[in-house]
């Protein structure tokens, strides 16, 4: 046998080996060992058939409201209404035989624009707050323009642009935003690319070319670069700690954020379900996450939007922090095989009730009975 017909056999079984390798790696990224069983933490109904694709849920606490986003299908090519509502936090006792029947309503935002041009487009998702002084600030992307939109919450019903910040290369797929001042935020990329195509392909590559950047109130620059694809992100202001998901390593690393906003990687939660979205109790620390349990049934999902018996898991875990920080307890409140909700995206956890938003579904109201237990 020639020295060469010898190279060429190794070099075909290295070339066999990576093949297979990437095969394996990719059918157990994609789940299909993965079941979900339904759950619910207690009574559970749906808020509203009328605003699809909440996929950004944020609790602004001194106005005990949850603002909320709606119309992601518009990424997806979907013809969907798209703007801001309200849910005003209330103490609600489940076990009443009687209930205002307008208890879970909300309340759609009149958006003042001041001449934006690109209104018509706005395609909402993440969103994050500022408040001072009796003042709050929104911030929230604009998945379908690459923006990230800036507002003033002017009283209930009312909230008022003030400006944008566009990049169709830097902000690209962004995925969520977490402010940590006022006109300070960092936001999540998930991925580099911006073809459809090439997106799946990078995923499934589990390439490490996601980013995290930082908007300092003047420029934008990059935080944290080679993450595999980061998704959920949120600032813990009371305990000055940044937790960013991994989409695809089914991870949460929680970053130390330092005087100056750099950041130091202080550990890893393993969560085996991909994160979307983070909730933080600021009186606990612990990280409530909405989760897509089943990946291949995901992008299914995502790509097929207006197929209603193509469906995705919904799944929410509290994680609970221990004192020292690096430990932790993982429960599952809430799980769904998407008959009643399909993708979970975002979630908010208050006065002992959960909100559930989906990427392009309905919203989800659910009561919480046991919290110590959950």
């Amino acid at each position: 046998m020639s020295f060469y017909s010898i190279v060429h056999q190794i070099s075909f079984w290295i070339i066999l080996a990576f093949i297979s390798s990437f095969i394996i790696r990719f059918i157990l990224l994609m789940d299909p060992n993965k079941r979900v069983y339904n759950h619910t933490p207690g009574p559970c109904r749906v808020v509203s058939e009328k605003y699809k694709g909440t996929a950004g849920i944020h609790l602004v606490e001194s106005q005990n409201r949850v603002y909320i986003t709606y119309g992601y299908g518009r990424v997806f090519n979907m013809s969907t209404p798209a703007g801001i509502a309200t849910f005003e936090v209330r103490k609600i006792d489940p076990t009443a035989q009687t209930q205002n029947p307008h208890i879970y309503d909300l309340t759609e935002l009149r958006i003042h624009w001041n001449g934006y041009k690109n209104k018509s487009t706005f395609s909402p998702s993440g969103i994050s707050s500022y408040s001072s002084a009796g003042r709050t600030l929104l911030y929230i992307i604009d998945s379908l323009n690459s923006c990230i939109q800036f507002f003033q919450v002017i009283d209930k019903t009312t909230i008022s642009h003030r400006k944008a910040i566009c990049d169709p290369e830097q902000l690209a797929n962004l995925q969520d935003i977490t402010v940590v001042g006022a006109d300070r935020f960092y936001v999540s990329s998930l991925t580099f690319f911006n073809n459809r195509y090439l997106r799946i392909f990078e995923l499934a590559m589990q390439s490490t070319i996601g980013k995290v950047y930082l908007y300092d109130g003047k420029e934008l620059g990059v935080a944290i670069d080679k993450l595999a694809s980061p998704s959920a992100i949120k600032y813990d202001s009371n305990r000055n700690l940044l937790y960013v998901s991994s989409f695809l390593n089914e991870v949460i690393r929680v970053y130390k954020v330092g005087k100056d906003l750099t950041l130091q990687l202080k550990t890893e939660i393993s969560t085996l379900s991909s994160v979307v979205g983070i909730h933080i109790d600021k009186k606990s620390g612990d990280l409530w996450v909405a989760c897509h349990p089943v990946l291949f049934q995901t992008i299914l999902h995502y790509y097929n939007p207006h197929e209603k018996n193509i469906r995705s898991p919904s799944q929410i875990l509290r994680i609970r922090m221990q004192e020292d920080g690096v430990s932790w307890v993982i429960t599952e409140p809430y799980a769904n095989d998407g008959a009643t909700i399909s993708s979970s995206h975002s979630l908010a956890y208050f006065e002992e009730q959960l909100l559930i938003g989906t990427t392009f579904g309905r919203l989800l109201h659910c009561d919480v009975l046991n919290p110590q237990i959950t």
